[in-house]
Formats: structure tokens, sequence, C-alpha cells
């Protein structure tokens, strides 16, 4: 009879609900549930569920907080992203050139601040100063270099250079 009245979909998420409040969901239960969501297109459902782990303290935080980043990535939120994503980084041990791999932050490779972000956070940042005081030098990384002059910007990330004009 619910279902008649609500619709399948209604019916559905109600039925999700009821069996969060008897029996809740753990952490790596969740992370696993975020994914389905995601791959099923229900990308709202999924950062809502991000959204209410993190706040929950526990070892598997910075976990909620990437997922989180990556769904509203992938919903073309950057605000969110980025501010999920930088404390993701300085959680977990994320390596810019897997943020650059990662297919769901594609949308935000040309965006100096997704840049600043997985380079700036990182603990072997160093920066080398060239001879003209508006010229650096990036290493985050092994593999990822970010030049910046008054030319604009270069990032390498393994194979992959994205040039940013001023």
């Amino acid at each position: 009879m619910c279902c008649l009245a609500l619709g399948l979909s209604a019916c559905d998420q109600l039925r999700g609900r009821l069996a969060e409040l008897i029996a809740p969901q753990s952490p790596a239960e969740a992370l696993k549930s975020i994914d389905t969501m995601v791959a099923a297109g229900q990308l709202k459902d999924a950062l809502s569920k991000a959204e209410s782990f993190m706040e929950k303290p526990g070892d598997l935080r910075g976990d909620f907080e990437f997922a989180a980043a990556r769904v509203a990535a992938m919903q073309g939120n950057t605000d969110t992203a980025l501010r999920y994503l930088a404390r993701a980084v300085a959680t977990l041990n994320l390596a810019p050139d897997q943020l650059m791999a990662d297919e769901a932050f594609n949308s935000m490779h040309t965006d100096i601040r997704f840049l600043q972000t997985i380079t700036g956070q990182s603990s072997t940042v160093s920066t080398t100063k060239k001879s003209s005081p508006s010229d650096t030098q990036v290493k985050a990384s092994e593999d990822t270099q970010i030049k910046i002059n008054n030319q604009g910007t270069e990032v390498r990330a393994g194979d992959v250079v994205i040039k940013l004009p001023n």
C-alpha cells in the first residue's frame, strides 16, 4: 500500500531509511554503499551519506571526505569538492598524480585552486626560486611538478601536462 501511494523510488528511499534506523551501517559498509550509489547515478544521496558519516569521529573520516569530494566534483560543485578534498588530502596519504588520474576530478584539472590543493598540502613539497622572482618551480611528488612564471602555469603529473596562461 505504501508503495502505491508514494511511488516506487520514494518507497525504496523510505525502506532504506527505516533499515538504517533499525540496523545502522558500519562506516566500511557506508563507504561501499556510497560507491554503489555513485555507480547507480544517485549522486545527491551519495553526497548526503558521505557528509553524514564524515561528521562522526572515526578512522575512516578522511575516506568519507574524499568520497564527498569525488561526488561533489562529479556533480560539478567545484567549491564543495575543493573544501572536502583539502580536508582529505590533509588526512590521507593522497599523491597529486593519483588525484590527477582520478576521473572524478577531470573537470577540475584546469582550475588553479585544484592544483594548489593537491600540491600545497603535500608533505614532500619543495619550492625552488629561479633567477627571476616571478619564476617558481614546485616538485609536489616524484612524478608531479608545477612551474609558475609570468607566462602562466604548467603542471606535469606523470604523462599529463596542463598549461594555463596568465
